[in-house]
């Protein structure tokens, strides 16, 4: 397109098609109202004449605004002032190539983003793995020794060692390290639900909601608290 191609912006095909609708329409009417009034008809002949020549400008109403070519704006006003005198040289080669390496810059800082972010996700699990298993062997270890001479009426649902087991999973060291790697709440809870259901945990016995991470998190001792 001649407009894109001199680097000038367009405005959406809904406005250019609302546009030569509209010159129908008055054409239209001129046709039906041409013999009733003659002078009148001729005046709006004109003007409609005038329109017509501006049918194909379908540069936005703020392109100079959005342009920052000198060039360019000087084609544009050429093309809406003297558009005989006016012409379009050849493709410049040197401002698309440019363009296309900028283009490129951009895809390959895309790519490195996700890259980035994808190495950084793989890590956070593999740590959160390693915690989540030394929390939940040292609370399984301390619930087996403290409880084997205690008896007393047992909760129908959740068991000590379940509760155990879930305090683990939200321990101070587990939250921080969440919070160190800014990892989502959602991030989070599937992580810890993935990893207890390979481990062979009920998911059910265990509060694993956002809500309850996000409480763990905030409650997080500082490190200026720690003796």
């Amino acid at each position: 397109m001649i407009w894109g191609r001199a680097g000038i912006p367009t405005s959406a095909l809904r406005t250019a098609k609302e546009k030569l609708l509209s010159l129908v329409a008055k054409y239209e009417s001129l046709q039906k109202h041409r013999k009733r009034a003659p002078e009148n008809a001729r005046v709006q002949e004109e003007m409609f004449k005038g329109d017509l020549e501006d049918l194909f400008d379908v540069a936005s109403s703020d392109a100079f605004d959005r342009m920052t070519v000198e060039e360019d704006k000087a084609f544009l006003r050429s093309q809406r002032e003297d558009r005989a005198t006016s012409c379009m040289a050849g493709l410049d080669c040197v401002t698309v190539e440019a363009q296309e390496r900028k283009k490129e810059r951009e895809r390959a800082e895309d790519m490195r983003k996700e890259r980035s972010k994808k190495e950084k996700e793989a890590m956070t699990s593999v740590v959160l793995s390693d915690r989540l298993t030394s929390s939940l062997s040292s609370a399984a270890g301390e619930t087996d020794d403290s409880d084997v001479d205690f008896t007393g009426p047992s909760h129908p649902k959740r068991s000590k060692v379940e509760g155990a087991k879930s305090t683990a999973l939200l321990s101070a060291d587990i939250t921080s390290t969440l919070d160190r790697f800014k990892v989502s709440d959602w991030v989070a809870m599937g992580t810890m639900g993935a990893f207890a259901t390979a481990s062979g945990q009920d998911l059910g016995s265990l509060s694993l909601s956002r809500s309850t991470i996000r409480r763990h998190i905030i409650r997080k001792p500082s490190p200026s608290r720690k003796r």
